[in-house]
């Protein structure tokens, strides 16, 4: 899904505190399997939450919460493909 990688590539490029929300996602999906704004809206605006919804990073999960459309290529966006295979 290289569509998904330059999505979240075109987001992280926008500013560090928007790579850092999309680092933050991916590490509680890593975690629990899906994600909830409950569970990041500490570490979150809702602003960047709907930027991660609308571009498609971050799908509905059947009401269980939403889960990474690709996290392999996010990690990839975001230099993190090294890490996630360590």
């Amino acid at each position: 899904m290289v569509r998904t990688a330059q999505k979240a590539s075109d987001l992280a490029d926008e500013s560090q505190e928007m790579a850092d929300a999309i680092s933050r996602v991916l590490d509680v999906a890593d975690e629990k399997g899906v994600v909830a704004w409950t569970d990041v809206s500490d570490d979150l605006t809702s602003g960047q939450w709907g930027r991660l919804i609308e571009k498609g990073l971050v799908v509905d999960a059947d009401g269980d919460g939403f889960a990474l459309n690709d996290p392999d290529g996010i990690r990839e966006a975001l230099g993190e493909d090294e890490v996630a295979a360590a």
